[in-house]
């Protein structure tokens, strides 16, 4: 839902057509740049219900029992043949850093302070910077 919710690159990495191409009635012609807007995908209250709200749920199964499938509209490492070979190593990578820390440590906001989960988005979405609490777990 992290990946969904907070699109780390939300306008993807620049393409560029390679010929000639019509999708519905628009034609792109050879050479132009095209940008996979993920956040736009992302944000569509077609594919997601209530997009802007962070729900974990969404990826349950019905019994809360584990993950539901991937879906196809999930697509923060981009799309087609050449989205980023690395998708599988990070999620890895994420899911080990995260658990290490989380076994280790309970992790608050600062005494009195809400974390803010906005971001600052140009070409990448940034959290704000914070100060958090690492309290080590007996």
């Amino acid at each position: 839902e992290t990946y969904r919710w907070r699109t780390m690159n939300p306008i993807g990495i620049p393409r560029g057509c390679e010929e000639d191409t019509s999708i519905d009635n628009y034609v792109i012609p050879k050479g132009t740049i095209v940008l996979p807007n993920l956040w736009a995908v992302h944000m569509d209250p077609t594919l997601w219900k209530n997009p802007e709200d962070f729900d974990p749920s969404r990826f349950l199964k019905d019994d809360g029992s584990g993950l539901t499938t991937k879906p196809d509209h999930l697509v923060p490492f981009s799309v087609g043949k050449r989205m980023c070979p690395g998708e599988a190593a990070s999620n890895i990578q994420i899911f080990l850093y995260l658990t290490g820390v989380l076994q280790k440590f309970i992790v608050l906001p600062e005494d009195g302070v809400a974390v803010d989960l906005s971001v600052d988005c140009v070409t990448f979405n940034s959290p704000k910077m914070q100060n958090l609490r690492f309290i080590p777990r007996s």
